[in-house]
C-alpha cells in the first residue's frame, strides 16, 4: 500500500495525513466542552470512513494488506466510539423538548 498509487492524496503521503488526523484528534480532547466533543467527532468520523476507502483499496484494488492502515483503522474506530461515548456522558444529544417541564 505505501508504494501504490494510493499511498498518496493530492501529492501528500498518506502516512502524514494520518499524523495531522490524530494530532486533531489529541488537541480536541484539550479542548472544552462541545466544541471539544464535535472536532473529535468529526474527525473520527470522518477518519473512519477514510479508513473503509483504504480497507476497500487493499483488499480489492491493490490486493494486499497494509498492517499499518489497518491498525490506524481498528485505532479510528475506537477513537469514534470515545468520541460518541464523550458525546452521550456531556448529555448533547438530549433535545430542549426532553428538558423542558
Amino acid at each position: 500500500m505505501q508504494s501504490s498509487e494510493y499511498a498518496v492524496l493530492a501529492g501528500v503521503p498518506l502516512a502524514y495525513l494520518g499524523v495531522v488526523t490524530y494530532a486533531i484528534l489529541l488537541a480536541s480532547a484539550f479542548i472544552p466542552r462541545f466544541p471539544g466533543r464535535i472536532i473529535a467527532l468529526i474527525v473520527a468520523v470522518c477518519g473512519v470512513m477514510f479508513s473503509m476507502w483504504l480497507q476497500y483499496a487493499e483488499l480489492f484494488l491493490i490486493k494486499a494488506i497494509c498492517p499499518w492502515c489497518v491498525a490506524s483503522a481498528i485505532i479510528m474506530v475506537i477513537s469514534l466510539g470515545v468520541a460518541i461515548g464523550r458525546i452521550v456522558k456531556a448529555g448533547d444529544l438530549k433535545s430542549d423538548a426532553a428538558a423542558a417541564p
